[in-house]
């Protein structure tokens, strides 16, 4: 099995967690993947910066859903970039050839309606490869939210997928146009992958 080399939060060793110029650097240097994380800001757009609050990783504070994005870019990351947002990384990443892995941050806060608005980005965008959809939602909160497995098999239908085999099996088998993903979840047994991210599976 061939091993994916990403660069996770784009190259935190090198520069700030999440910062273009960290993006830049695993384009440049190597790079097969990148891993990013997307919030949505007060007036909905899609932001990339790890956490809720904007203190440990830029010069604001205060919860990153609470601001508009104009009012997001009075503060800095560390090297002095505004923080990215989706549209701003997408056309940065182009076409190359990197496989991205778009992180859903919504186990703390939810932001309704984020897939309706980071999808038709990532469907306008010129990507060289599908993109990977991920979130941690647990299977508690997942069936809080009254989801059903048949309602997963719905969605997945609507995304594209031909096949589907529960997630209790240890693996999560999607077939879509294009190929074939497995996602390895035996480590997490009782976790059921994010709506989201099932739902979107076939999108490029």
């Amino acid at each position: 099995m061939a091993t994916t080399i990403f660069g996770h939060w784009g190259c935190p060793a090198h520069e700030p967690e999440n910062s273009p110029a960290g993006f830049r650097y695993a384009l440049t240097h190597g790079a097969e993947g990148i891993e990013t994380d997307l919030h949505l800001t007060k007036d909905g757009v899609p932001v990339i910066i790890h956490d809720e609050t904007l203190y440990r990783t830029t010069n604001g504070t205060g919860q990153v859903a609470d601001y508009t994005l104009a009012e997001l870019r009075q503060f800095w990351l560390p090297n002095g970039e505004c923080i990215p947002t989706l549209a701003d990384f997408l056309q940065l990443v182009g076409t190359a050839p990197v496989q991205l892995n778009l992180e859903f941050k919504t186990d703390v806060e939810r932001y309704p309606g984020i897939e309706e608005t980071v999808l038709p980005l990532v469907k306008e965008a010129p990507l060289a490869k599908p993109v990977i959809f991920s979130s941690f939602w647990l299977k508690d909160e997942f069936s809080d939210a009254g989801y059903t497995n048949n309602q997963i098999k719905h969605v997945m239908e609507l995304a594209g997928a031909k096949h589907y085999f529960d997630a209790s099996s240890g693996f999560l088998k999607i077939t879509v146009e294009g190929g074939t993903l497995l996602v390895t979840i035996s480590q997490l047994i009782e976790v059921i992958t994010k709506l989201d991210f099932i739902r979107h599976a076939g999108i490029k």
